[in-house]
């Protein structure tokens, strides 16, 4: 048989972090430094491609691809760290429900190539098997949101989420920069910025899953071992 955790006890907090994990932390954070400092290169290099202006930011760019691996990323950690470590088990399912319905609709360029429109069916599919499982279950997913809600993952996913849905819909208006551009317009310029502020938010959201990976690990050593 193979070992599984058992749920976590009601009203859980979660544990201070020892000196040494706050190292580790630090450690990471200089990592994600470097991660940023990388990904700004990949930007770099689509804007400097020499290709016609209108494909700099494509759906064929660096940037693009890199959401689509992002997301990617993002809901299949959440998935491992539901499987393994049995944390916030409704909740996790709901946030990987939430990045595969965003990585969907991130490739609705390629989908539309098969069937038109089709990626907008299977998204709403998506949405309204994750809200039914949330209503469903929502006791505990609302128990795991308090302890949730605490933690260092949740104010990194809540960073992703609103400059990847809100400000960078809002940055993107072209009358923004049909504003502050006047005659000078071009709508290459407005693709790159709205791109590039999504990009920072889904990485936001992949470090959320990284650090709830770590966050798991660390309750799991609190509270309890496996059952077998």
């Amino acid at each position: 048989m193979s070992s599984h955790y058992p749920p976590l006890p009601a009203g859980v907090q979660q544990p201070l972090m020892t000196p040494k994990q706050c190292l580790w932390l630090f450690v990471r954070i200089c990592l994600y430094v470097l991660l940023y400092m990388a990904y700004n290169h990949g930007i770099f290099w689509d804007a400097s491609r020499h290709t016609d202006l209108h494909w700099k930011f494509s759906e064929w760019s660096f940037t693009e691809f890199s959401q689509s691996v992002i997301l990617l990323l993002a809901t299949a950690g959440l998935l491992y760290i539901r499987r393994k470590f049995n944390i916030f088990p409704v909740g996790t399912l709901v946030m990987a429900s939430f990045t595969f319905v965003s990585l969907i609709r991130e490739n609705d360029y390629w989908t539309d190539m098969v069937l038109l429109h089709a990626w907008m069916v299977a998204v709403w599919v998506i949405i309204v098997l994750a809200l039914v499982y949330a209503y469903k279950h929502r006791k505990a997913f609302l128990d795991e949101m308090r302890l949730y809600f605490t933690t260092l993952p949740f104010g990194l996913f809540l960073g992703g989420f609103l400059t990847t849905y809100v400000y960078s819909r809002l940055f993107g208006r072209a009358i923004l920069w049909e504003t502050s551009l006047a005659g000078h317009y071009i709508r290459t310029a407005k693709d790159m910025g709205e791109e590039c502020t999504e990009s920072i938010g889904y990485l936001l959201i992949l470090l959320s899953v990284i650090e709830l990976y770590f966050l798991a690990k660390r309750l799991r050593a609190y509270y309890g071992q496996r059952e077998e």
